[in-house]
């Protein structure tokens, strides 16, 4: 719709010059049919220009302060497609220049991103895990997808549609930014009709992880403590006794004599490029009362005759040995065995048990030579 420019646009510039006697008064109009026009649009463009005297003046019509059309006829108009904001100036050169300014500037559809998440809002995520994009835009054609990892290390990505979901896979170490850029159907003729929203994100090396850890919680002295786990994104684990002491674990496994009775913490730890974790451990080590049994089949033998004796230990025993009237005839490495030997005079046999507490138990047994009878 034609607007006038008493409505929106005209400028009405009354100029008078004198040359010699005559006067030289001039209305000069200019009008558009459309000052925010839709980009790419046409509009008219027309003008008048009335003079009270005659006079000789030469009309130019400019576009952004260069002249386009000259020698205009003072009545007149035009079509012309409006692909930037333009001003238009009617312009007058007598002896003095006039002219009349009305500007346009053309509505361009300015894309919106309305949603943009990498991996759902997370702002890191381990080495090797997928990276999510997901986007929503409006009034888009089109959009791209800009990684930026550090100079020069950056790569786009065209976006298969105004909207949707993309998944990355491989992407390297370090602290990304991604730009997604929206562009609407204006984006050849104007600056206007693009947007564009960032969003960061961290890729680390994962943090150890131990799970499934199965231990006996309650043992007896001299057992052994079996400790077994899973672990991932780990170079190795080692376990922390009390004192101190490490024991680094071979394919999942720790094997520990326990040769103390009361209560032992340990840490069992994982250690990996992205850190360390830590699980705590307490291990209940309790002491059987001490039992020993030591017997014979005979206890009188004839001379040259042989006999058995058997043994069982129980309890926080550390080592054992026999005893033959008082020289150490046999060291014991078994909880339960037995011994056959040939006694050549009455002799005492016994059994010492060495326990962890520093106390020791003796069991004896005798052995009598009976003179042999025809």
């Amino acid at each position: 719709m034609a607007r006038t420019m008493n409505e929106t646009a005209r400028r009405i510039l009354q100029a008078a010059s004198l040359r010699g006697s005559l006067d030289c008064v001039f209305n000069i109009e200019l009008n558009v049919s459309d000052e925010a026009p839709i980009i790419g649009q046409s509009i008219e463009v027309s003008w008048c220009i009335d003079s009270e005297s005659e006079c000789n003046v030469n009309m130019s019509l400019l576009v952004n302060g260069v002249v386009k059309y000259d020698s205009l006829a003072p009545h007149g108009q035009m079509v012309i497609d409006i692909l930037v904001e333009q001003q238009f100036e009617v312009q007058m050169v007598c002896e003095q220049t006039q002219s009349a300014i009305v500007s346009v500037t053309p509505e361009v559809v300015v894309p919106q991103i309305t949603s943009f998440n990498i991996c759902k809002g997370q702002r890191s995520i381990n080495l090797n895990d997928e990276v999510t994009v997901e986007w929503l835009t409006a009034d888009a054609t089109r959009a791209k997808l800009i990684v930026d990892y550090g100079e020069p290390s950056m790569f786009e990505i065209e976006l298969p549609a105004p909207e949707g979901t993309l998944t990355l896979n491989q992407l390297d170490l370090g602290d990304h930014n991604f730009r997604l850029q929206s562009f609407s159907i204006h984006e050849e003729v104007s600056e206007r009709a693009f947007s564009e929203l960032s969003r960061s994100l961290t890729i680390k090396e994962p943090i150890p992880e131990l799970t499934n850890i199965v231990y006996s919680r309650n043992v007896d002295i001299q057992q052994k403590v079996e400790v077994r786990w899973q672990s991932q994104f780990s170079n190795e684990v080692i376990l922390k006794w009390a004192d101190g002491e490490e024991y680094l674990a071979v394919n999942g496994h720790i094997s520990i004599k326990m040769n103390q009775v009361g209560e032992f913490p340990m840490t069992l730890t994982a250690v990996g490029d992205g850190g360390e974790v830590h699980k705590n451990l307490l291990i209940n080590v309790t002491s059987l009362p001490i039992e020993i049994e030591f017997e014979t089949t005979k206890t009188e033998i004839e001379l040259g005759q042989c006999i058995e004796v058997k043994w069982r230990l129980l309890g926080a025993i550390e080592h054992a040995k026999i005893v033959l009237n008082e020289i150490e005839y046999h060291a014991i490495d078994t909880l339960a065995g037995s011994l056959t030997l040939t006694p050549i005079e009455n002799s005492t046999l016994t059994l010492i048990a060495y326990c962890l507490d520093g106390s020791e138990h003796k069991q004896s047994i005798s052995i009598s030579i009976i003179p042999f009878q025809l």
